[in-house]
């Protein structure tokens, strides 16, 4: 299974205004927004990495209520990848995804890339940083869970947005090993006949079996709150005329979940 289903939103270039700045912990440069301190919010990009869509406008939203933000830069660049991080620009997923899963599926695998974030997280704990929460897209989904099923400090609390775990050997599995509760927000509506262009699967439902995992472990912790009439991608890389109003809900969602958790 294709980490973006058919009919996810492509690639969107990157024009906000940045407030934050790069920085290097140890050998993983990172997006940094906010002042340093004990929590740290962990934003994990898709495959397109650490500057494409509105990534850093996110991290630098979330600065402005009090988190400190922090996006790594992970992936080894395909065909030089978009600054240097991910896919470039000009992938097309809907007719070259076949080329790249097999790295996603290697390379970029989580059992690869857990690890890298693990690194980047002990040298924030060596620096003061206690507590972890995570915000992640795409991709990022899928090395989050890992990170947060060993990870370095506290993790605290995570939202998923438009998750890819289902690329994963065994989602439930993977999501049966988290330490903190999760919310998920997926896209597009799987009971629809055909499912709509974008559609997450159902496994991140109520009754799905990946969200069932995550609530054995935090019994009523966890939400997931579904976006018919969106497609995988949005957060990060919708067209703010058309998906303005669903971007500033699950923003305001993930801002409301990381308060009810006593997290930024």
């Amino acid at each position: 299974m294709s980490c973006c289903p058919s009919g996810s939103h492509g690639f969107l270039a990157a024009n906000h205004k940045e407030e934050g700045r790069k920085e290097k912990f140890g050998d993983v440069e990172a997006y940094v927004s906010g002042t340093a301190g004990k929590s740290v919010l962990l934003l994990l990009p898709d495959i397109w990495g650490w500057n494409t869509g509105r990534i850093r406008a996110v991290a630098d939203h979330f600065a402005k209520q009090g988190c400190y933000c922090v996006i790594p830069k992970i992936l080894e660049p395909f065909e030089g990848g978009t600054d240097g991080d991910g896919l470039p620009p000009d992938f097309d997923l809907g007719t070259r995804m076949g080329e790249v899963f097999p790295i996603i599926k290697s390379t970029w695998a989580t059992d690869k890339k857990a690890p890298v974030v693990r690194g980047l997280l002990k040298e924030l704990a060596a620096k003061g940083a206690e507590r972890v929460g995570f915000l992640t897209f795409c991709y990022g989904s899928w090395v989050a869970f890992d990170v947060c099923a060993d990870c370095p400090i506290t993790p605290v609390c995570g939202v998923a947005c438009h998750p890819s775990n289902h690329i994963g050997e065994d989602p439930p599995k993977q999501a049966a090993t988290a330490k903190c509760p999760w919310m998920v927000l997926p896209a597009g509506d799987p009971t629809a006949t055909p499912p709509p262009p974008g559609t997450d699967p159902a496994i991140y439902d109520k009754d799905g079996a990946l969200f069932q995992a995550l609530e054995s472990n935090f019994p009523g912790r966890c939400e997931t709150i579904r976006f018919p009439k969106q497609s995988h991608g949005w957060v990060a890389r919708g067209d703010a005329e058309k998906s303005g109003d669903a971007i500033k809900e699950a923003l305001e969602l993930a801002a409301g979940y990381f308060k009810k958790n006593s997290f930024c």
